[in-house]
């Protein structure tokens, strides 16, 4: 059978031609790194770090990389979408390629989820591959220390806003900067500094409040910034050759709306961890099929196996903004 202007393959052909496209993964994109899976878990025994130089004095010293007993099993995912044939045969190809839009852009969004779940339960609920919260006062790998990511305002008086969650553009100006000092002191499991090479970040946060401070603070054309009161003050972010990438997550509101994250996104390591096996597949039942017949609907579905999880907690940091 074939339809006046619009077919069942042709929306077939659109769907796979957006499934070939380069993903628009957003912040999601900065914050973690992809990774191919080939069965249905994966052990990242190689989060450990490479040995710094030193000088060659004898023979070569062979280092091996200290492994971690961390596993991402992946889960079954799927997303089916019926049309009515009698919008295929009254040509509504505006509507059909939305709803195409629409659905593969909820395969992306879907990414956003699976880290959003990560982050809200980094600090209580999963853990990361040295087998503390990913969020954890208690960090420690081999010579590193004890070390923390779950940054309050003991730990950085910068974070004592003068309203909990609501900081003014240079409150949220000194906190990031002070944040992105802080990346400076975390070492490795070699004992090695990791983020003196940090100048990106990614921040991540759960109010409009929040973001438009953020988004006063990092305008680093501007040498000043607007303070309590409407004073105005200079922008310690000014020529401080530091970036910042601003992004509000309204999923992270319902577990707090005081925290805030912040991710450096440039190493080749990220926070987090995407990992699917194989590619998005997609399925179609069509006018052939017996749920055609009995429903004139055409169905198509896309369904994968993927999981999210966490890569190196030395690049997030969870920062408490309060009184």
């Amino acid at each position: 059978m074939e339809y006046s202007k619009i077919t069942a393959m042709y929306v077939n052909g659109l769907i796979n031609q957006a499934l070939e496209a380069d993903p628009q993964l957003g912040w999601i994109g900065n914050v973690s790194m992809e990774s191919l899976s080939r069965t249905a878990t994966e052990k990242y025994a190689w989060l450990g770090q490479v040995p710094a130089m030193r000088e060659w004095m004898g023979k070569r010293k062979f280092n091996k990389l200290n492994e971690f007993d961390y596993s991402i099993r992946n889960k079954p995912y799927e997303m089916t979408l019926a049309v009515h044939a009698n919008d295929l045969f009254e040509d509504k190809t505006g509507m059909i390629m939305q709803r195409v839009a629409d659905m593969i852009g909820r395969s992306n969004t879907h990414w956003a989820s699976l880290i959003t779940t990560l982050i809200t339960g980094g600090a209580a609920t999963y853990k990361c591959y040295d087998s503390q919260y990913f969020f954890s006062a208690s960090h420690s790998s081999n010579s590193s220390g004890t070390q923390t990511n779950l940054l309050t305002k003991t730990d950085l008086t910068e974070l004592d806003f003068a309203t909990s969650g609501k900081p003014t553009a240079k409150e949220m100006a000194d906190a990031l900067v002070a944040i992105a000092g802080y990346f400076q002191t975390y070492k490795d499991d070699q004992g090695e500094l990791m983020n003196e090479m940090a100048r990106r970040f990614t921040v991540v946060i759960p109010t409009t409040a929040y973001y438009t401070a953020a988004m006063q603070a990092v305008n680093t054309t501007k040498a000043t910034v607007t303070g309590a009161s409407g004073a105005v003050s200079a922008n310690p972010l000014f020529e401080s050759g530091l970036s910042f990438d601003i992004a509000l997550n309204a999923r992270l509101a319902s577990n707090s709306s005081v925290l805030f994250y912040v991710f450096r996104n440039d190493a080749p390591i990220k926070p987090f961890i995407r990992q699917q096996e194989g590619d998005v597949r997609q399925n179609m039942l069509d006018e052939s099929s017996d749920h055609y017949f009995t429903n004139r609907e055409i169905v198509w579905g896309l369904d994968t196996m993927r999981a999210a999880g966490y890569g190196l907690w030395q690049y997030a940091i969870s920062a408490n903004g309060t009184t």
